[in-house]
């Protein structure tokens, strides 16, 4: 079986939803730059999908190799807690 005749019906379930979504929102697609960054409601998507997409990624690779670890929940909490420390210690990505 190739890749292309297994991934061909997600592909055009999400080109349903898209044609679907962009009938009733006819805006939906539309993307502008705003002082030099792109603004609209697919790029709003495409942000805040962006983390769970590179969890998903990682996760992926884990349990392919074998070494199913589901700890991402812990992991998530312990970087947050380290990454809001260090902005309050003046070691964010502004500081001098």
């Amino acid at each position: 079986m190739t890749a292309l005749r297994r991934v061909t019906p997600q592909l055009l379930t999400l080109a349903a939803l898209v044609a679907l979504i962009t009938l009733f929102f006819p805006d939906f697609l539309r993307i502008e730059v705003i002082n030099g960054r792109l603004v609209g409601t697919t790029m709003d998507i495409l942000k805040r999908g962006a983390p769970i997409g590179l969890l998903a990624v990682g996760m992926t690779l884990v349990i392919a190799t074998r070494g199913i670890d589901l700890s991402v929940g812990t992991t998530m909490a312990i970087t947050g807690a380290i990454a809001a420390w260090s902005i309050t210690q003046g070691y964010g990505l502004g500081a001098r």
